[in-house]
């Protein structure tokens, strides 16, 4: 042909293919790629070649012509459709799911070149991904994601971003059974985070929690100093004091000195730091005295209670609450009474 073109490529070789001149139609049909290019083929000429071979019984040339097409044309939303019916037809379920989740891994991935900082479209790619249970590929993913740092220096643009890595610290742990891999993701986590401008509570607590699954007690302990060091947090103290109060309570230790020893050392020195740090918290003096209270010494409590309402907290009310449903626990009337008083007063 002088000037050939796609259409009459595809007119000669239906009109062979009606004669039954059905090797000639196949020659025809790739002539047309020979001589067009398949990258300046559409979506017809590949639904028209594929239904061809669909008709001449030929169902794996039409599975592969269908696949070609679907990488090369541009457009390929009626190819894929086509695709689709003729594995409904004549494909195995395995197939089926396979041309379904390419679609959507298709889908994912326009949005991920179109916006790289697109987390959501991140987490739907992965999410898939997951799903068919191809650890390498999973991994090679989050690495992909994780690559997508945000560009400013603001915790609202690391938000969303940062759950990537609590996403791919999770699959470590939990799908592929490596909870030491894990740990190494959410310490590249605490390495990438700028501190000095913000941090996440979360993250620390999250990788001090995975150091005490892996009985790994005293990384747990100095990822929490460093996260008080680096950017302290009333949360950060308040988990660090449960976790201690935790393996005093759990370690097999007869000794009530050295259990005391360990009590003032460890937990009542997090408290004093705790109070300095969010003075004017009651949640935070509220725990320091019912600690105490639950622990025997009531007294102390009671002069915790006393410095709370000296430090001027705001919110007294809930110190007050907290003070009486104590007492009444103790059932002194005669104290519970001055304190009713005293609190009206104010």
């Amino acid at each position: 042909m002088e000037f050939p073109r796609q259409a009459t490529y595809v007119k000669v070789a239906k009109y062979e293919q009606k004669l039954r001149n059905l090797p000639l139609a196949r020659q025809i049909f790739e002539k047309a790629m020979d001589d067009l290019g398949a990258l300046n083929l559409t979506e017809e000429y590949y639904i028209q070649f594929a239904k061809f071979e669909t008709f001449n019984k030929e169902f794996q040339r039409a599975r592969e012509i269908y696949k070609f097409g679907l990488e090369k044309a541009k457009s390929n939303s009626k190819l894929y459709q086509n695709y689709l019916s003729f594995e409904k037809q004549l494909g195995q379920k395995e197939e089926i799911d396979s041309l379904v989740l390419e679609k959507r891994r298709g889908i994912y991935k326009a949005k991920i070149a179109e916006n790289a900082l697109d987390y959501d479209a991140w987490f739907d790619l992965l999410n898939l991904e997951m799903s068919t249970k191809a650890v390498l590929v999973v991994r090679e993913t989050f690495e992909l994601a994780v690559l997508n740092v945000p560009p400013v220096e603001e915790k609202r643009y690391w938000r969303r971003y940062i759950y990537l890595w609590y996403a791919y610290a999770l699959f470590e742990e939990v799908d592929v059974e490596a909870p030491q891999n894990a740990a190494l993701v959410l310490n590249r986590a605490v390495q990438l985070t700028p501190h000095k401008k913000f941090s996440f509570t979360k993250l620390w607590i999250h990788l001090a929690q995975l150091h005490v699954r892996l009985l790994s007690l005293e990384k747990a302990r100095l990822t929490l100093g460093k996260a008080l060091a680096l950017h302290p947090s009333t949360k950060i103290y308040l988990f660090y004091i449960s976790l201690e109060l935790s393996l005093l309570n759990l370690a097999k230790v007869r000794s009530l000195i050295f259990k005391w020893i360990y009590f003032n050392v460890k937990v009542r020195v997090l408290y004093e730091k705790l109070v300095q740090f969010d003075m004017k918290n009651p949640r935070v003096w509220i725990s320091w005295a019912e600690m105490e209270w639950g622990v025997g010494e009531k007294d102390r409590a009671r002069e915790i209670y006393g410095v709370a309402f000296e430090a001027g907290c705001e919110g007294e009310e809930a110190i007050w609450k907290s003070l009486l449903d104590k007492e009444i626990e103790e059932g002194d009337v005669q104290r519970v009474r001055e304190i009713y008083e005293k609190y009206m007063r104010l």
